[in-house]
């Protein structure tokens, strides 16, 4: 019986260092190729393509999908390298796309979609076909609630003081009031969701144009904000805390499955809009991002923040 029990046990951990060597060789691969990149395009000065995503009707939210397909309305009005929609677009002179490193990424965007298309978009289906959907609310509102952690971190990066005020009452609110997040209980009172990170950060402080980078699993960023995604990750989220590492990483990809699967209903929209998927979704990702720094850019104590904050403060108040 002490044989049985111990070999149990060994593989058990045996199945824990798998999984922790293979993430681990993942992230180490992706830094990789973030530090080759990023040495790139410090030696090599790309020449801006006037190139971006058609002007977006609706201000897009905070979820890539969705705003996605709101550059998704024509089939045939998804830009080509030869576009020059700089009249039109009112972020084009803010985040030119550059793409020195195109053959790189259209090899490794081509790995990701099959990725998806044969393991993540099945997985992410069976996901929502066998949970409830208030249980799938729920671990959704955790994972939001998670995500705000390093957002507050960036939000005191940039000294956005409003900011750090609105979205830590939100944290507190939905930890406690809201059971661990469960229940997004700071919505109801007008704290609505904002997403930081350390990207917007750096956008903050003067690191503006990037190259766009496709990093594989993970999917489309620019070297700046790859940078970012990962100094979010290993500095200011909660996941380097969560021990033992098996369990992190099965927390982390549990995560991951939830942002897919809420993207699932935009899946179709997307396969019929995208004349040139890689085009497609570069553009759509800078047009994406340069509404984020925009936002971000006006984000702080304006007139709105300051009543919203004001009367959060107020609001258990007599």
């Amino acid at each position: 019986m002490d044989h049985f029990l111990k070999a149990k046990k060994y593989m058990r951990n045996d199945s824990g260092n798998r999984i922790r060597y293979v993430v681990s060789a993942v992230l180490l691969f992706n830094l990789c190729l973030l530090t080759t990149c990023l040495a790139a395009s410090s030696s090599v000065v790309a020449t801006p393509n006037n190139t971006n995503a058609q002007s977006i009707t609706e201000k897009p939210g905070t979820n890539n999908a969705t705003d996605v397909t709101k550059t998704a309305s024509d089939a045939n009005s998804v830009p080509d390298d030869t576009t020059d929609l700089s009249a039109s677009d009112p972020f084009s002179t803010m985040t030119p796309v550059q793409d020195s490193m195109e053959g790189l990424n259209r090899a490794t965007f081509a790995f990701n979609d099959k990725f998806d298309t044969y393991f993540w978009r099945p997985l992410a289906n069976g996901y929502n076909l066998i949970m409830p959907r208030p249980l799938n609310r729920g671990i959704h509102n955790i994972f939001t609630n998670i995500r705000t952690i390093p957002t507050i971190v960036n939000d005191a990066l940039q000294l956005h003081a409003c900011s750090i005020l609105h979205d830590t009452w939100r944290f507190s609110i939905n930890t406690t009031l809201g059971i661990g997040g469960i229940f997004d209980v700071a919505s109801a009172m007008q704290l609505e969701p904002y997403t930081n990170d350390f990207g917007l950060t750096l956008v903050r402080w003067g690191y503006t144009n990037s190259d766009y980078l496709v990093i594989p699993f993970f999917g489309s960023f620019t070297v700046r904000d790859g940078v970012g995604f990962f100094l979010d990750y290993f500095e200011f989220s909660i996941y380097p805390y969560l021990n033992p590492p098996s369990f992190r990483y099965e927390v982390y990809t549990l995560g991951a499955l939830d942002r897919r699967a809420h993207e699932l209903p935009f899946q179709s929209l997307l396969e019929e809009a995208a004349y040139d998927k890689y085009l497609f979704m570069r553009n759509a990702y800078f047009q994406h991002r340069a509404y984020e720094i925009q936002t971000n850019n006006e984000r702080d104590c304006t007139s709105r923040h300051r009543e919203n904050a004001i009367s959060q403060i107020n609001y258990f108040g007599p």
